[in-house]
């Protein structure tokens, strides 16, 4: 709105953002922390309190690593700051924490529309894509099986990680469901898609 003198008190600062191609090639390192998650109650509503996101992100950068992921309070995998997490699994399933616990993400909730659309079944089927769940609780265990993990959020889009915990995922290299989920989110914004076609409902 405007202020008292017919000024607007809000500003939009837009700009284009290239990750530096060692990230986009080598992926990043991810590990769990002991930073607590917000309690579901509040994990679920979009705020501007970050202070535990912040507390992560301080947590990685001492750590030398990437991205810091939030536990959920019965140890299953939760999210990171401003992000959410997804896992190409086995069996071909892309899942990702249910939203209980986590931020429910427009841009995954996009990627899962993207997913789901007929014309793109076959590029990620040949990928190993067969199906998306975010209905799942999410184990410990999953990253550390998984062939690919990927962080996905608007600031982000889809970047691959290649390290979970010291651990090497899959081949240790950013993978191709990784890869192309990026190339179909990017070519997505910038179609300019007005809306989600199944709202979120918070």
């Amino acid at each position: 709105g405007d202020g008292d003198d017919g000024a607007p008190d809000v500003f939009v600062i837009a700009y284009a953002k290239t990750p530096p191609r060692r990230e986009e090639e080598e992926g990043l390192s991810a590990f769990v922390s002991d930073v607590p998650i917000k309690r579901p109650r509040f994990a679920t509503v979009k705020s501007v309190n970050y202070l535990n996101n912040v507390l992560l992100a301080g947590d990685a950068r001492r750590r030398g690593v990437d991205v810091g992921v939030f536990a959920t309070e019965d140890g299953c995998v939760g999210e990171a700051p401003g992000a959410n997490l997804a896992f190409l699994t086995a069996d071909g399933t892309l899942v990702t924490p249910s939203r209980e616990d986590v931020l429910a993400g427009i841009t995954i909730a996009r990627l899962k529309e993207l997913a789901e659309k007929r014309e793109n079944a076959a590029a990620l089927a040949a990928v190993g894509v067969r199906r998306f769940d975010d209905t799942a609780r999410v184990s410990p265990d999953v990253p550390l099986a998984a062939r690919e993990c990927m962080l996905v959020g608007s600031a982000v889009n889809v970047r691959g990680i290649t390290s979970w915990n010291g651990t090497v995922v899959g081949d240790g290299r950013v993978g191709p469901a990784t890869k192309l989920l990026a190339r179909l989110l990017w070519r997505d914004m910038l179609a300019g898609t007005p809306r989600l076609e199944r709202p979120i409902v918070f």
